[in-house]
């Protein structure tokens, strides 16, 4: 399911490593958007954490499945990595003041049993 966007309405996004590893030296973050009436980005001048750091602003051009893209290029320009997630642009609707971020998807491992009865060990 993509992330529903409205177009008066604006997502921070943040760009790191599986691996918590740095930028290579001469290496860049480029995120884009194939439409910009559909979302616009507007990175951070310097990332606040991460590789990269900034915001997917909702456009007018309402659609689905828009792929904003992240690439890791090296100092001569190439691609040496990239992710893209898919989000809808949709119509303005009623304001919320609720915000839900998941994590990077990673391979199951065997199920156990799991307590939250007690999450903190009190």
């Amino acid at each position: 399911m993509n992330l529903k966007l409205a177009s008066n309405q604006k997502v921070p996004f943040v760009v790191n490593h599986l691996d918590g590893s740095q930028l290579k030296v001469g290496n860049s973050i480029r995120v884009t958007s194939p439409d910009p009436t559909g979302a616009t980005i507007v990175p951070d001048p310097a990332p606040l954490v991460g590789l990269a750091t900034g915001f997917v602003v909702g456009g007018t051009n309402l659609q689905t499945g828009l792929n904003i893209v992240a690439d890791e290029l090296d100092s001569t320009g190439a691609v040496v990595d990239t992710v893209s997630v898919a989000i809808d642009i949709v119509a303005a609707g009623a304001s919320t003041n609720l915000s839900l971020t998941l994590g990077v998807p990673v391979p199951q491992t065997p199920k156990t049993a799991t307590s939250f009865s007690n999450p903190f060990g009190r």
